[in-house]
């Protein structure tokens, strides 16, 4: 017999160790196009049906929370009413301080101390109480009339649209001799511009107002 060599041999297939698997050519694993369109749909469908299975929910809920809603709303609308009409006259106060300031400049109001206005009260002057009827109730100047020059409110200082017509009525004369005060000399400042404005000639600002007129020790009454 001739010797064969490994050349001569036939070359043998390659044992699998393991019987149980089978060799096979090394595939990429990817996932099939249509995996991708499945997987795109499922999202906004099963988003769909929750909204379909919660729609008649939420119509219900909002339904029941309807009235609410416009309660809400309406409240909303009513306190931006009140806020919106607060500025205004919060800008109208500001403006009509700033008229005042200027008519008290061209008109030369005289003002003077509690003890020079008591003075004045006992020569026969007309004491003029500008503040709030509150704050008169609280006391006073004995043998004052109290015509509000503003209205205090939850919202501040509003001003008196009908301050000048009680004065007139009061006061008609305008000659008349008149001191005027409040609670510390500012609005009745503004009050005898105003009033000096629609021709009342002897007008006298009280400075410090009742607060100094209390501090110096003069009678009041309530």
């Amino acid at each position: 017999l001739r010797e064969t060599t490994r050349a001569d041999t036939p070359s043998q297939p390659k044992q699998n160790p393991f019987p149980s698997r089978k060799y096979s050519q090394p595939r990429v694993s990817c996932i099939p196009l249509h995996s991708f369109s499945i997987m795109a749909v499922r999202m906004p469908l099963c988003s769909a049906l929750n909204l379909f299975m919660l729609t008649p929910i939420a119509a219900n809920s909002s339904r029941r929370t309807m009235p609410v809603q416009l309660a809400r709303s309406a409240t909303l609308r009513a306190s931006f009413g009140t806020v919106r009409q607060t500025n205004l006259n919060r800008r109208l106060v500001a403006a009509k301080l700033q008229y005042s300031r200027t008519v008290c400049m061209a008109a030369n109001i005289n003002s003077v101390q509690p003890m020079e206005a008591s003075g004045l009260l006992e020569a026969g002057y007309t004491y003029l109480d500008v503040r709030s009827e509150g704050e008169f109730q609280a006391g006073h100047v004995e043998g004052a009339i109290n015509i509000p020059w503003m209205f205090m409110t939850p919202t501040g200082m509003d001003p008196n649209p009908d301050f000048l017509a009680q004065v007139a009525k009061e006061i008609p004369n305008k000659d008349s001799q008149v001191v005027l005060g409040c609670k510390s000399g500012k609005r009745s400042m503004m009050a005898s511009c105003a009033m000096a404005e629609q021709g009342y000639s002897e007008i006298i600002n009280m400075e410090g107002g009742f607060d100094m007129w209390q501090g110096t020790g003069l009678p009041s009454v309530k």
